[in-house]
Parts: structure tokens; C-alpha cells; sequence
């Protein structure tokens, strides 16, 4: 608006000027008509003797109209211009904002008008705030609650809505997945868990599913407290998750008067909670409580054979002479003694010996069911599943055991089966697990190869076999495929747990958890149509760089690295990275004054091929937000192929952008641009203080932005591009 009010002023500038020399060459043709051939002469002699003082006159008669005509718009055009930008500033950006006095004294009038309802603005703001506060501390006794479960919980724990974006998590999570216990990360800040970010780049998407699929069957038949977990490998570590459902209301199930339907319980569901144990080294320790009683065992087997031996060659010759039953008399003690030995040796190992932690309690009507679905979905096949003792509960894991079952109804799919029945039995302290088809006939011998091939679904090239999982669960494999009469079936023999229990109340601490954001709950999820989506519904990375100079293609390189993330209209100042790099090259003293950076400071740090991965890895899927950021953009592309990364995220610039919102206030930098914000001042020329101040920045010109009816990144970035400063190149 303000560049079209100018080009206005510019045509009406010209266009009176010409307006008044077309006016002034009239008056003359009329006044030359009007002489007579004398009078003509006269005038003509006139004009050519005193020419060179009338173009003077008529030049000077110009510029002062023109004089006139630009004090005019500027008491009247510009200076209202930058009042309405001013009190836009105010409004949606800086409420201590003050506008100048400009222009006359009607327009002066005006700007104390509006500083004074601002300062009235400002104080309602005040008030606002608190009562917002006041709210807020209402609402302590439930944040505290949650405090108390998760911020000091030895467990990690992090709480997902459904589409697997992380809302809340503890440092214990952090520090299990790379970060130390100061909350400090050794990579700079680019940890796996973040608010926002997905929890699937940390576990296997596949596994989470399962488990949300068998709460959803718990659910669905009317459980109160539904669970579900599983083990995994991360990191070179071993994790037993458990998940717990986040329900619509805090609500398991409907009221028994109000059964839900089969699926309703669906969109009960919001989100899942993760708690996560590190079991590695109770897995350790059962390994070498198996090693010692293999070693106890054969001990045991050698001894006790020299001892049977010794004790019958006694029993069978009472007569033997004093030396040699002495000698076998001795042979018995000897084993004995190292028999003991051993006992003593194993005993710390074997205090420890308890069941096999791999597996999970679970109900086999669950089971089953979750197989069932997973058969019909995956494959298209017909399943039937028979009647099932509700109080049969094995002791298994889920995952695997399904995943395996799946693999059977693939591999009888090929052979011409079309429908499958699913049977569960007790047996003693065993269940049978029955999967029987008819109309084709499997030799036994096809089976029993298909024992050791790997599952073929779900594309998992090191999904364990049939034979290794069910060895896992110390069971069995029994089949027959070519019956002469009845239908074929493949059996596994799987242990028996007792029914499940409700979990005991876990002790709690009093603490406050640091990292949450439950708006995100009401949030869309990540997708590539990024530009068509609204800047409030989008996460962004404030970055910024120091560098040996400003000449990227003469050289200059890279010495620190800082960003912060913005997720959901607030700056995550504990989700930031910031990382020195060794430029390879000399640091002159003039960036050493502007920066602060010591070269002694870089000489151990990694080269910009090592910190490149680690800083593209913590802005994925994010908006970049810098200011003038065709400077550190440039630096970033021209690293891009050393370090085997590309950097092709959406840009918003501030500096462009503070052009775009307020275009007849006079262009400043980072810092006067701060102050107009209402941004404080802080760290400096240091690359994470820049970005900071930069990400608030930006939070601050959202709204105005918004007023201006820019909303999606696409009309940000437009917008931008049609600014001068857009221009400038690096």
C-alpha cells in the first residue's frame, strides 16, 4: 500500500508539473494571438535578449511547485502512512511501542491520541495477562500432578498424539537417546526427542502400531486400564516399552448402560504414552546367569560321573587293599571338593536367576485377534477364529508371534488357500496355537523348510524365523500339511502365564516437567504441502552463523553454528543447537572483536563436514528462519557437497520480512529491529544469542503479517521475494 501511495505521488508530482507548463505554453499562444506584427517583434526581441533569465525563472517556478507539492504529501501522505504503520506495531506487534510526531499539527495531535490509547491498550494487556495468570495458577494442582509422574520419573517417558509427534517428554528420555544429564548434548543439540519432532525415528513405526492395535482390542471389549508393550534395540541398547492410551476425556471405555461398538473406541483415542526402560544389563546379567548354570552343569555331570564311578568300584570290591580304596576314597573327595568350587562360583549368578524377560504377559483372545486382523488387512484372507477361554493368558512376545502367524498365511496363500481358521487351546502348562486351512495339500516337508526362511512380509529382511521365535518362547513347531483326511494345520506350542494383573501405582516425586506442549494435540501433522499451510501450524528453526568473514566465495568459512526451534508459536530455548567449528583457516582479529570467539577456542572442535549432518538432522521437516539469511544460506549451500547434505528448506528472512511490514520506517539491523519489536538485546554477535533474538523476532511479525493478509508460507515467501533487500546476493 505504501509503495502504491508514493508511485501516487510520484504521478502526481509529474503530472501537475506538466499540467502547468501545458497551462503556461497556453497563456502564451494566447497572449502571442492577440499582438500584432509589431507588438510580435517586440516581444520576440524582448524574449531573445532576456532568455537566459525566463528559463531560469520558469525552471525555478517549477521546483519550488515541486518543493511545495512534497512538503505538501509529506505532511499529508507519508506521515500518516507511517502513523498507521506505527500503531499496526503497536497493535499486533509491540504494545511499549511509541509513535514519532509527525507531520503537521493536526497529524501530531493524532500521534499523541494513539500513543495515549496505546498506553491504555498496553495497561488492559496488563490486566489481561493477570487474570491469564491467575488461570493459569488455578490450573497448578493438575500441572503439578503431572510434574509429579513425569519429571523426576526414573523411567523415560514421552506422551505422542496419534500421529506420533512427541508433545511432552523428561530429561530421563533425553539422556536416553543422547543426551547428558545437564541436558547438554555432545552433538551440538541434535538429539532425536523434541517437541514435534516424530517418535518413529527413535522406534520402529511397525511396533508402536501393534501395541495401539492391541489397546484398541482391550478397549473395544471393555477394559478399564489397557497396555500393551514390547522390546526393542535402539542405539545398541535394549528398551522395554510399555504404552498406555491418552483417551478423549480421560475415559477407558463407555459406561457399561452405554456399550461401546466394535471400532467405536477408535476415536477414544488421542494420543499414547510411552514409558521406556533400558534392560540391557538385566539381559546381561541373565546371559551370565545361563553361562554359569551351563558351566554348573557340566561340572556337576563330570563330578558326579567320577563320584558313581569311584563309589561303585567300592561298592563291588569290599576287599580292595587299604591304598587303593584310599585312592578312590580320595577321588571322591576331590570331585566333591571341586564340585563345591563350582556351586560357590555360580551361587552370585544364580541369586539373580528369574523368568526370561523378553516376554510379556498377554490375553490369548488378544492375540488371536490381533493376528486375525492383521491377516485379513495385510493378505485379504477369510479367518475364522474358535471359541477362546477369556482367562487363557500366555506369556509371549506379541510382535514377533504375529508377524510369524502373518508369514504362515502368506506362505499357505501361494499354495491356494483361501481361508485360514485360528484355534487356541490350553494344554497343561502350554497352550496350542492352531492354524488349519483346507483345499490344499502342503507336504510336511515344505512346512518344515518354511520353519527356517525368514517371515516374508512386511519387507523386515532381519525378521527372526519361525523356528527362532518359537524357541524364544521355549515352545514348539508341529505340523502336517498332506493329511489323508481332515483339514491341515500348523501348530505352536507357546507358554502359559498367569492372567494379568492391574499394574501397582508407581511412587512419585514432586518437579515440574520442562519440555510439553499439549496444544499440539490439536495440531496438523508434518506434510510436503508445506506451502499451502498456515505460518502458525508450521515448525520452524531460527538459525545463524559466524564465519571468519563475509566473503564465502573467497574462502570464508563457518566458525559456530547456533538455532533454536519454534513449535507452536513458542521459542524452545531447552531444544537448541549450538556448535563451534574449526575453519581450517585463520581467524582475523577483526572477527575475533565483533565475534568473541577465541581461535584457541576451535582448535579442537569437528570440521563443518562433520557438523553440517548433525545440524541438517535437527532442522528436518522445519521451516528455516534467519535474518538476512541469503548471507548464512550461502555459506551452508557451499558446504552442501563435502558434508552429503542438502539444505532445500523453506526461507523466511526478517530482514525482508521487516521490510514488507513496515516499508516507510527506516531500514535498521538486527539490533534496531529488536528494540522496535520489543526484543531484548541479548548475546550478540554470538550464533545462538542471533538466533534467539531472530526466532523472537519472528514470532512478533506473525501477527502483523496476519494483518496484512499474509497467512501460509507460500504468501510469506512471495511477499518477500518482491521486497528490494530480496535483491541483494552472496
Amino acid at each position: 500500500m505504501a509503495r502504491f501511495a508514493k508511485a501516487r505521488f510520484a504521478l502526481v508530482l509529474v503530472g501537475s508539473q506538466a499540467l502547468a507548463i501545458v497551462a503556461a505554453a497556453l497563456v502564451g499562444a494566447g497572449v502571442w494571438a492577440a499582438l500584432g506584427p509589431e507588438e510580435r517583434s517586440a516581444l520576440a526581441a524582448g524574449v531573445m535578449e532576456r532568455g537566459p533569465l525566463l528559463v531560469g525563472l520558469g525552471i525555478g517556478l517549477l521546483a519550488g511547485y515541486g518543493l511545495l507539492v512534497w512538503v505538501l504529501v509529506q505532511q499529508h501522505l507519508a506521515a500518516p502512512l507511517a502513523l498507521a504503520q506505527g500503531t499496526r506495531l503497536i497493535t499486533h506487534g509491540n504494545a511499549s511501542h511509541r509513535l514519532e510526531p509527525l507531520g503537521g499539527a493536526e497529524l501530531r495531535e493524532l500521534a499523541d491520541a494513539i500513543n495515549a490509547l496505546a498506553a491504555e491498550h498496553e495497561t488492559l494487556g496488563g490486566e489481561l495477562e493477570a487474570r491469564v495468570a491467575e488461570a493459569q495458577q488455578r490450573l497448578g494442582e493438575e500441572r503439578d500432578r503431572l510434574a509429579a509422574i513425569v519429571a523426576e520419573a526414573s523411567q523415560a517417558v514421552l506422551v505422542c498424539n496419534l500421529e506420533g509427534r512427541i508433545l511432552l517428554y523428561n530429561l530421563k528420555a533425553r539422556e536416553l537417546h543422547g543426551r547428558a544429564t545437564d541436558g547438554t548434548s555432545p552433538d551440538g543439540g541434535a538429539g532425536l526427542v523434541g517437541l514435534a519432532r516424530s517418535v518413529f525415528v527413535i522406534l520402529e513405526r511397525a511396533l508402536v502400531a501393534h501395541a495401539l492395535e492391541t489397546i484398541q482390542a482391550r478397549l473395544e471389549k471393555g477394559a478399564q486400564r489397557p497396555v500393551a508393550s514390547f522390546v526393542t534395540a535402539g542405539g545398541g541398547r535394549l528398551l522395554r516399552v510399555h504404552v498406555s492410551p491418552v483417551l478423549r476425556g480421560g475415559r477407558a471405555t463407555q459406561e457399561a448402560s452405554d456399550p461401546a461398538p466394535r471400532g467405536a473406541g477408535t476415536s477414544a483415542i488421542t494420543g499414547f504414552v510411552l514409558r521406556i526402560d533400558d534392560v540391557t544389563r538385566p539381559l546381561q546379567a541373565g546371559s551370565r546367569t545361563e553361562a554359569a548354570l551351563q558351566a554348573l552343569t557340566d561340572a556337576s555331570r563330570r563330578a558326579l560321573a567320577n563320584i558313581r564311578a569311584a563309589v561303585e568300584t567300592l561298592l563291588a570290591h569290599p576287599g580292595l587293599e587299604a591304598e587303593r580304596r584310599a585312592a578312590f576314597v580320595g577321588v571322591i573327595h576331590d570331585e566333591a571338593s571341586a564340585l563345591s568350587a563350582t556351586l560357590d562360583r555360580a551361587a552370585p549368578e544364580l541369586t539373580s536367576l528369574r523368568a526370561e524377560w523378553l516376554l510379556e504377559n498377554m490375553q490369548g483372545a488378544d492375540l488371536l485377534s490381533a493376528a486375525r486382523s492383521r491377516i485379513e488387512g495385510t493378505l485379504g484372507l477369510s479367518t475364522t477364529l474358535d471359541e477362546i477361554d477369556p482367562g487363557l493368558w500366555l506369556k509371549v512376545e506379541s510382535y514377533s508371534l504375529v508377524r510369524a502367524v502373518v508369514s504362515i498365511g502368506s506362505r499357505l496363500q501361494r499354495r491356494g488357500v483361501r481361508e485360514l481358521r485360528l484355534a487356541l487351546r490350553p494344554a497343561g502348562r502350554r497352550a496350542h496355537l492352531d492354524v488349519t486351512w483346507s483345499g490344499a495339500d502342503v507336504p510336511t516337508e515344505i512346512i518344515a523348510r518354511w520353519e527356517d526362511d525368514p517371515p516374508d512380509v512386511d519387507g523386515e529382511p532381519m525378521a527372526p524365523t519361525l523356528r527362532a521365535v518359537v524357541e524364544r518362547h521355549d515352545g514348539a513347531v508341529w505340523s502336517q500339511g498332506d493329511r489323508p483326511s481332515g483339514p491341515g494345520f500348523i501348530r505352536l506350542v507357546l507358554p502359559v502365564a498367569e492372567a494379568e494383573q492391574a499394574p501397582l501405582a508407581s511412587p512419585v516425586t514432586r518437579g515440574r516437567p520442562e519440555f510439553y506442549d499439549f496444544d499440539l494435540f490439536h495440531q496438523p501433522g508434518q506434510t510436503p504441502e508445506l506451502d499451502e499451510r498456515k505460518l502458525t501450524a508450521l515448525e520452524f528453526t531460527a538459525f545463524d552463523t559466524e564465519t571468519t568473514g563475509l566473503n564465502p566465495s573467497d574462502g570464508d568459512e563457518i566458525i559456530a553454528i547456533g538455532a533454536v526451534r519454534i513449535v507452536n508459536g513458542r521459542l524452545l530455548h531447552q531444544e537448541a543447537f549450538e556448535q563451534f567449528v574449526d575453519p581450517g583457516r585463520p581467524v582475523s582479529q577483526e572477527t575475533v572483536r565483533i565475534t568473541g570467539i577465541d581461535p584457541a577456542l576451535l582448535r579442537d572442535k569437528p570440521p563443518i563436514e562433520e557438523v553440517l549432518p548433525r545440524f541438517h538432522r535437527f532442522c528436518e521437516g522445519t521451516v528455516l528462519v534467519a535474518h538476512n539469511g541469503a548471507f548464512d544460506l550461502r555459506f551452508l549451500q557451499l558446504k552442501e557437497a563435502v558434508a552429503g547434505v542438502r539444505f532445500a528448506h523453506p526461507v523466511l528472512d526478517t530482514l525482508l520480512l521487516a521490510e514488507l511490514i513496515q516499508p516507510d520506517l527506516p531500514p535498521t539491523g538486527l539490533e534496531g529491529i529488536a528494540e522496535r519489536f520489543g526484543v531484548p538485546v541479548l548475546g550478540r554477535h554470538t550464533a545462538l544469542g542471533d538466533a534467539i533474538m531472530t526466532g523472537e523476532i519472528f514470532l512478533r511479525m506473525v501477527p502483523l503479517l496476519r494483518a496484512r493478509g499474509i497467512e501460509t508460507l507460500r504468501e510469506a515467501r512471495e511477499a518477500s521475494q518482491r521486497t528490494w533487500a530480496a535483491r541483494l546476493e552472496y
